[in-house]
């Protein structure tokens, strides 16, 4: 029994290496969604390069080092503090709930500020550059 347990948590930790190294390079903001889907009194708003005129990146470096961008200048230097796999839960009619599917969350640290991504629904953040909403990133290289 805990040669199992071993050797899962052995799994997890190369899955988990493995996947830091996918994510290392840089990533350009591509869309921030604002305001309620469904909420007649304030539409969903798509902010992006193209019609705010700002752009913003990140640069994760295999080192664990992170840089956050504004139009090109760095805003924030920190570091890769975490990755982990999570479960999104869905429930069926019945209301018994199930798991949807796992997607990971990558903690990076800036001096005490944490922000917080997820490759749930592509490669998103809430609290930046757009607090409290989707900001969506893709990867260029």
């Amino acid at each position: 029994m805990l040669i199992i347990c071993i050797s899962c948590f052995s799994c997890e930790k190369d899955e988990i290496k493995s996947y830091k190294k996918s994510i290392v390079g840089d990533w350009d903001w591509e869309k921030s969604t604002t305001g309620h889907n469904g909420n007649t009194f304030s539409p969903l708003i798509t902010h992006s390069p193209s019609t705010t005129g700002n752009n913003y990146g990140f640069r994760i470096k295999k080192n664990g080092n992170v840089f956050l961008y504004e139009n090109g200048k760095q805003i924030k230097k920190g570091k890769l503090e975490e990755v982990t796999e999570e479960a999104a839960w869905g429930s069926d009619y019945n209301g018994d709930k199930y798991i949807g599917s796992y997607y990971h969350q990558i903690i990076f640290n800036f001096d005490g500020e944490i922000i917080i991504f997820s490759d749930l629904n592509g490669f998103s953040c809430k609290t930046w550059p757009y607090n409290n909403c989707p900001n969506y990133f893709t990867k260029i290289k």
